[in-house]
C-alpha cells in the first residue's frame, strides 16, 4: 500500500520539522503537545482516518455498532477512542477516528466491515486545530460568521478566510476540515495570523485529543 501524503505537508516546507508516518500518511510530527492556556498554535490532524456512512438505513446501521442512538444533524456522537460521529447530510454520517493509531484497527473494522445497507467511503480532507489563549480572537477576524453561536458537540458549517469548512469547537481550541485543494491556503493563512501573534506551527502529534477530552 503506497504512503499518503498529507495536503498540509508543503505548509511547514520552511521549518526544520521532523517528517514521519502516521496512519498510513506522511506528515510532520511533534513530541511535544502546545500550552493551549499559553500560546497560540496550529497543527495537522489530515492523517486522522474519516469515512462517510451513506444510505437510507445509515443511522440505524451505526446505532448498532456503537449501540447507542445519534443525535440531530450536526450533532456529534463522541466515541471512547476520541473520535466522533456526526450526521452532515440526511442519510450520510461522516465517522472520525481518534489520534491514537491503537484505536485504529477498531474504527476499521467497526466501519468498513461489508454490509448490503450501507455504503463506506473513504473522507479525505485537510484538517487541523488552531488553539490557544487567542483562539476566539483570531477567529473574530478571520470570519464574519458569529464564532460566539459556535457549540460545543456539534460540527458546524462555516467559512473562514473565504473558504467553506466544517469546525467543531472545544474549550480554546477549534479543529477545521476543509477540502483538500483549500487546505494550503487556508492553514497558511491562520498559520501566519498565529505565528503573528506569538503563536507557533507543530506536527502532529497523537496526545492532542488529551487536550479537549480534559476541556
Amino acid at each position: 500500500m503506497s504512503i499518503k501524503i498529507s495536503p498540509l505537508l508543503e505548509c511547514y516546507a520552511e521549518s526544520n520539522a521532523k517528517l514521519g508516518e502516521v496512519f498510513g500518511m506522511k506528515t510532520v510530527i511533534s513530541e511535544v503537545l502546545p500550552r493551549i492556556d499559553a500560546q497560540d498554535f496550529i497543527m495537522d490532524l489530515s492523517p486522522v482516518p474519516k469515512c462517510l456512512v451513506v444510505g437510507g438505513e445509515s443511522r440505524q446501521w451505526i446505532a448498532e455498532q456503537i449501540d447507542d442512538e445519534l443525535g440531530d444533524l450536526f450533532d456529534c456522537h463522541l466515541q471512547k477512542n476520541g473520535g466522533f460521529i456526526s450526521e452532515i447530510i440526511r442519510d450520510q454520517f461522516l465517522a472520525v477516528n481518534g489520534t491514537n493509531q491503537a484505536t485504529w484497527e477498531c474504527f476499521i473494522e467497526k466501519f468498513h466491515a461489508p454490509d448490503i445497507r450501507i455504503l463506506t467511503l473513504p473522507y479525505d480532507c485537510a484538517e487541523f486545530i488552531v488553539g490557544g489563549p487567542n483562539t476566539w480572537g483570531l477567529l473574530h477576524a478571520l470570519t464574519s460568521f458569529d464564532v460566539d453561536s459556535l457549540k460545543p458537540n456539534q460540527l458546524s458549517p462555516m467559512r473562514i478566510a473565504t473558504v467553506d469548512v466544517y469546525v467543531l469547537p472545544y474549550k480554546n481550541m477549534l479543529r477545521v476540515f476543509c477540502t483538500p485543494a483549500d487546505g494550503y491556503f487556508l492553514f497558511n493563512t491562520v498559520k501566519t495570523s498565529v505565528i503573528s501573534g506569538g503563536g507557533v506551527s507543530m506536527g502532529f502529534n497523537p496526545s492532542i485529543d488529551s487536550l479537549w477530552v480534559s476541556n
